[in-house]
């Protein structure tokens, strides 16, 4: 099964409030997607899918906040202000 905590990591999500589910071409949902331990290559495949879709909303709608507390943001904003970050 998918782990979307791992997926979406620290970004702002609350994981029960995410479902993932696969459906075939009839629109029948495919039941083997939501289990964790289920094995063979075409459910695989279906993880593997449905992995790569949730990892694609992941990058493009969130964001990671490494830092929380609003003093350490302030100081970041202060130091991005005070010095020239060169990318080397």
């Amino acid at each position: 099964m998918i782990d979307i905590a791992e997926i979406f990591g620290s970004k702002a999500l609350d994981e029960d409030k995410l479902l993932a589910r696969g459906f075939d071409g009839d629109g029948e949902e495919y039941l083997l997607a939501s289990v964790r331990n289920a094995t063979g290559s075409f459910v695989g495949r279906v993880h593997l899918a449905l992995e790569k879709i949730l990892k694609g909303i992941a990058s493009e709608c969130f964001y990671t906040e490494h830092f929380k507390q609003g003093q350490t943001k302030r100081m970041l904003a202060l130091i991005e202000k005070s010095y020239v970050i060169v990318n080397a």
